[in-house]
Formats: structure tokens, sequence, C-alpha cells
């Protein structure tokens, strides 16, 4: 039947077309008696085609035994930074910055799709339900089994946090708001609103002192990114700014979807304008303007890490590399297509990333390539006597000079990003370094040791 369904979800339902091939079948000439008078002809059936992925198996085998580590790393340690942190999920997506092509797309906990085999059981099904959904393209919840208790914690789709900040800026040069010479005193604060009764404060409130955009995004600043971005483009757009703000996100594909063509991907969650309604429109650009009011996923946010590293490139992330037919025939090759691209002065691209060159993380001892990053840990509401859950966001891309790969990483509910989600990162430039190449000299040996972060101490 031509209805028959080849694949449930992702590639297989993406490409359902071609992996199924065409019905063979045989037709007769008859007459107005339904008898046959003629001579039958067959029409032979066609094989469907093979696909060719771009994921390379031992990255994407590698991003998922990382993630799986550094969960049970988390939920092990006393480290300040990670001692509250309860994590039961993590995703990572790693797609080359020049083609679009995604060499690892993990949601773990994942589950053996051979249990389909022969039929299951209800039991089997409500134990592999919370692994089915792919959460590094759309919200996933995580595997409680009382729903009530399921609700209550982050989804797969989390706030971006302070990888937010880079955009931040650029969306600050593009405005005209800041220059890359820009100062400001920061006191570890900023206050807003009438008479100054709304403050956004640092990470424990920290003074930083004068800060330029470059050192703000170092230092991961959030009064200097509500002062001289969010509510100076306020003052500037009054309510306009919401519109404007969207624009630049969406530019970077943050709150549409990533052009994959993956059924069921999620644009993500924008909330700056129902903040904009509820709150004030000064408050919504403020509390986006550190990345409180959008939440994305994995790959989004892999796209957003490599349009950053290709100077404003939007390539549409690319899961298959060719289609053959049965008899091993090229049929289609996939080509890289950029979906839009933003033209700004080379001093600006300049600013962010000397800032990215020295935020601060952890699991990145020895390497033997340099990267640029910025860590993210978005606060949401917790549940009992959790005041606030903290999710470990991470983007990156390797090498500075000529960036090959980006990675993105979200560990909901997984404490500081640099700390519970950066390491594993570390290890899926490492493998693909292995494997690929983050030079043009290709593939190089693991390194002989591999120095492990130490996170059952306080730092």
């Amino acid at each position: 039947m031509d209805t028959e369904d080849v694949g449930y979800d992702g590639i297989e339902l993406m490409y359902q077309k071609e992996l199924r091939g065409l019905n063979g079948y045989k037709s007769y000439q008859i007459d107005s008696m339904s008898r046959i008078v003629g001579d039958m002809k067959l029409t032979k059936p066609v094989k469907g085609q093979n696909l060719y992925l771009t994921i390379n198996r031992n990255v994407q085998l590698t991003a998922q035994q990382a993630i799986l580590d550094q969960i049970a790393t988390t939920r092990a340690s006393t480290v300040k930074t990670l001692k509250d942190a309860q994590p039961t999920t993590g995703y990572a997506v790693a797609i080359e910055v020049a083609t679009g092509k995604v060499v690892a797309m993990a949601s773990m906990p994942d589950y053996d799709t051979n249990v389909w085999q022969g039929g299951i059981s209800q039991e089997e099904l409500d134990a592999i339900t919370p692994a089915m959904g792919n959460g590094a393209i759309r919200e996933v919840f995580p595997p409680y089994d009382d729903p009530k208790e399921r609700s209550q914690h982050p989804t797969s789709l989390v706030p971006l946090g302070s990888t937010q900040k880079p955009l931040t800026i650029l969306t600050g040069l593009m405005e005209k708001l800041i220059t890359p010479s820009s100062t400001w005193n920061d006191p570890g604060y900023f206050q807003f609103g009438r008479d100054g009764q709304a403050e956004v404060q640092n990470a424990g409130r920290s003074y930083n002192g004068e800060l330029t955009p470059t050192k703000a995004i170092a230092k991961s600043s959030n009064a200097f990114m509500a002062k001289m971005v969010g509510n100076a483009l306020y003052i500037k757009y009054k309510k306009d700014s919401v519109d404007i703000w969207d624009r630049h996100m969406k530019e970077f594909g943050l709150g549409v979807k990533t052009g994959s063509g993956l059924p069921k991907e999620s644009p993500g969650i924008v909330d700056y304008f129902n903040s904009a309604t509820r709150d004030s429109y000064q408050s919504a650009m403020i509390y986006a303007s550190f990345g409180q009011q959008g939440k994305y996923t994995a790959l989004q946010l892999a796209q957003y890490a490599a349009t950053l590293a290709s100077h404003g490139k939007r390539m549409k992330p690319l899961f298959v590399d060719h289609t053959t037919d049965a008899d091993g025939n090229v049929v289609t090759t996939m080509k890289p297509q950029v979906l839009n691209e933003i033209n700004l002065p080379d001093s600006y691209w300049k600013t962010i990333e000397n800032g990215m060159a020295q935020v601060k993380v952890e699991g990145f001892d020895n390497v033997r390539y340099d990267f640029y990053r910025k860590t993210g840990t978005s606060q949401q509401q917790g549940v009992g006597k959790r005041k606030f859950v903290e999710n470990a966001v991470f983007i990156s891309f390797a090498p500075q000079d000529k960036p090959k790969l980006a990675v993105a990483v979200v560990v909901p509910d997984g404490g500081y990003g640099g700390w519970g989600a950066a390491p594993i990162a570390r290890k899926i430039f490492d493998a693909y370094d292995a494997e690929v190449g983050l030079t043009d000299a290709g593939p190089r040996p693991p390194l002989a040791t591999n120095v492990a972060v130490d996170m059952t101490q306080q730092p």
C-alpha cells in the first residue's frame, strides 16, 4: 500500500518516500464482464533508497555516553556549582560550521529500538515512553512516573541563560546602542522601573567595575546586558523594541525552526512578547538581554553557535549526506544551504570572540585546540524546598582561527553550565578531532591521557 508507514519519527519519517520504494503490481485487460481478455502486464517493484547519514558513529556514541556520565557525576557531586543539581536528562548537538552537517545529536537517556520487534508489553512501553521523544529538537518531559511531579521539573526546552550574551552584544552593536569600546561601571546590579524598585543582579551580585562589551561577555555580566542593551533598546524604540529584538534573534535561528525538515521540530518558546504585555516592554527587554525570555532546543543552540562561528551564515542542518539506489548508485547528494546571512563589520565579531575566549570553563584542561565558548546557567522555579532550579547550558566552537565544529549542550536541572554541560562538549570535540580532525591536517589520535575534573571537592 502507498500509505504503508516505514518510519515512525525522525529521519525515517522524513525520508518515508525514498525509503519505502515502489510497489510492484500486475495488470490485466478485462471486458465488461470483468473477464481477462488480454495478456498480463507486470510492473516490477522498486527497492527503496539507502540513506547515508552525516552522523559520525563514534562521535555520536561519545556524546551519548558523555551525557550519561555527566548526569551521574553531577548527581553525586558536592561542589558548590553542582551540589543542588538533580539532572535526569541531557541533550547535545555537534554541527559542522561550513556545511551544516550534523555529526552528533544525542537525546539521553535513550532506549533500544529493538524492543519493538515481536510486540511490546504495556510495562515495556511505559518504561521507554519518556525516552521516545527526541529532546534535542522538541520539548520532552523528564522521566518521572507521577504526572504531577513530572510537570514541575524542567523539560528539554530551558532558557538559554548567559549563552544569549554574545548575541545580545551583537544586537547592541547593530542597533548602535553601544560600540566595541563602550564602557560602563558595573556595580553588580542594575535597577529599573518606578523608583528603581526592580533590580537585575549579577551572579552573587558580583561587582565587576569598568566593563567593555568584550569584558561583559567574559565576566558574564547580567547588569551590563540589562543596562547597556536591554534597557537602551527599550528607551530607543519603546514598544517597537520587542519586534526589533525578535528579528535579530530569528536571524540567528532562535525562535524559528532550524530548517532541518525533521518532523515535529519545535521553533522554541518565545516569552518576551507575552512578558511585554503581562509586565512591561522595558522588563521584557531587560530580562531577554541575559537569556531569561526564550527557551530553545539543543539543535537551535548548535545552529546559533555555528552562525556565530561562521560570522553570520545560518546553515541548514543536514542529517543525510547522500542517498543511493539498491545497486549502490548515488541518487542524491545533499549540498550545504545558507538559510540567511548577517553581514557585520569584523570588529563586531572580534568583540564577542575576544570575550568568549576568556570565559572560564571546566573540563577543558590540556586541550590541544583553542576554542570560543559561552556558559549559561538559567534559572527556573523549583519544586518543594528547592526555590530555584538551575539548568546547565553551553555553546562552543573550535578552533578559533578557522572554526570547524560547533557544539551545544543542554542539561536541565544540571547546575552551572561551565560545570554541568561544558565537560560533555569537551568529549565531543575530542572525539571529532580523533575521527575527522579539527584542523585541515585531518584526524589526530586521542591524547594519551585525558585530565579528569575532580567534581567531588569544593572549587
